[in-house]
């Protein structure tokens, strides 16, 4: 008895020892899935969704242990999750959390958020006045719905946004012509037909008058608005937020989901058909838009929709675009030149917007001339902040530079004003750039002005 209840006792010990080396087995299996997902996901098998290391990690590699009483589990049928469905509309209501509706000027710098189609339906319903046409969706977007840009006296409505906004006569909806550049078909996708203001924001330069640092013509960069998440290199004076109440804003997009990729394709189409549109001679095109009135008809520019599809068509630009280096790509687009005095009275050109026109003041050509010699491979707006184009064809572009000239940037506000009336709109980012040959004289002219230091300019790279 006493050896047949010793061997029990060693049989007992070696059964727990087996047992003990099959639960160490099964941990070491666990502990690998585990990395990935806790232990009730492993438990589940899959009821977290996960597909990676749960599937590839072997069941067992050594014979099972004797069985042991385990917890019931639910099966598989009831205890999977599904996985979460992929959204088909943009997502709404970023901005609204962490921005309250009277917030203070560091709360909208820190809370507000550009992330492209996530954000664009509310960054369509904004106004806002910046400094430098660098707007986050356009320059001084939206500005006349709050009574224009400018600082005027007590009684001005100049900043002075509506409670709310409604189309226009005659449209059934909000027609946000300036998103429409960024985003073609974003006011029919979103087919807001009111909106509400949800907050307002005015800078201390705005609110003391103080658009310029007082003694000096340095503009108030350190009390303007800066919006670090979305555009820190740009600066403004004052920024309105709206949300749409009709319909609300998450009902944006549920049902349009077809309309962005049937209008870029339009879009695209429309530039396919560039070449056959501007199949004109170069240099034709410029003997007529140096034509006086009177001796010989104006070369036609493109319609107001073809050329925003040729501006925007890929592989016409080798420039590789910065919003902190660059202002515009000017690349292949049209040019105006202010053919006044450096701080000369703007006057409007007297020709149409619509045509390669030329009089005392202006001349529009197409810089895909070659006659022009502005058709390199990068033409752009430049942010050289004091440095010459050859170091910024160098530094931003790596590229040489083949020409630099001066910008009549005192006169595009009111040349988009003019380029309104055919329906042509001063783009953000393409297009729409100017020229200032009475500038070009003022410092040195060696290499094509590649050599001259400006605060901005047109830099041409290849």
């Amino acid at each position: 008895m006493k050896v047949v209840g010793a061997v029990s006792v060693v049989a007992l010990v070696l059964a727990d020892e087996q047992d003990s080396l099959g639960l160490l087995q099964l941990n070491k299996e666990a502990s690998a899935v585990r990395q990935s997902e806790t232990l009730d996901c492993f438990a589940k098998k899959g009821g977290c969704g996960f597909t990676g290391s749960a599937e590839t990690v072997p069941s067992a590699t050594t014979a099972a242990p004797r069985a042991r009483p385990t917890r019931p589990q639910a099966p598989v049928t009831t205890t999977t999750v599904a996985p979460p469905a992929v959204p088909t509309a943009p997502v709404i209501g970023e901005l609204k959390a962490s921005i309250p509706k009277r917030p203070t000027q560091k709360q909208v710098e820190d809370g507000y958020v550009c992330n492209g189609d996530k954000t664009k339906y509310r960054e369509a319903l904004t106004s806002y006045w910046e400094y430098q046409e660098c707007g986050h969706f356009g320059n001084d977007y939206n500005a006349q719905l709050c009574g224009g840009i400018g600082v005027g006296g007590p009684t001005s409505t100049k900043g002075v946004c509506p409670e709310f906004w409604t189309p226009s006569p005659g449209d059934t909806y909000i027609q946000l012509d300036q998103a429409e550049q960024k985003y073609p078909g974003i006011s029919a996708e979103m087919q807001c037909k009111k909106a509400k203001l949800e907050w307002f924001k005015n800078s201390t330069a705005w609110s003391t008058n103080a658009i310029r640092i007082a003694g000096t013509r340095q503009l108030n960069f350190p009390q303007s608005i800066t919006l670090t998440n979305c555009d820190p290199e740009c600066h403004y004076l004052w920024h309105a937020q709206y949300e749409c109440v009709d319909p609300p804003m998450d009902q944006i997009g549920a049902t349009t989901t077809t309309t962005p990729t049937t209008t870029t394709q339009s879009a695209q189409a429309a530039a396919r058909k560039r070449p056959a549109a501007r199949k004109r001679p170069a240099a034709a095109a410029k003997k007529a838009a140096e034509t006086l009135p009177g001796k010989k008809a104006f070369a036609m520019r493109l319609p107001a929709p073809d050329l925003y599809a040729h501006d925007h068509a890929s592989g016409l630009s080798a420039c590789t675009w910065n919003s902190k280096e660059m202002m515009k790509d000017c690349t292949n687009k049209d040019f105006f030149v202010f053919k006044g005095d450096v701080n000369g009275k703007y006057e409007p050109p007297s020709y149409p917007a619509d045509v390669y026109g030329n009089d005392t003041f202006w001349r529009t050509f197409s810089a895909e001339s070659e006659e022009e010699k502005w058709n390199d491979h990068c033409v752009a707006y430049a942010k050289t902040g004091g440095r010459t184009c050859k170091q910024w064809c160098k530094d931003v572009q790596n590229m040489e530079c083949t020409r630099g000239m001066d910008d009549a940037h005192h006169q595009t506000r009111q040349l988009s004003q003019w380029l309104i009336t055919k329906g042509y709109k001063m783009d953000s980012r393409y297009g729409g750039c100017t020229l200032l040959p009475s500038g070009h004289s003022r410092k040195v002219e060696t290499d094509n002005g590649c050599n001259q230091g400006w605060g901005t300019q047109i830099c041409a790279c290849k």
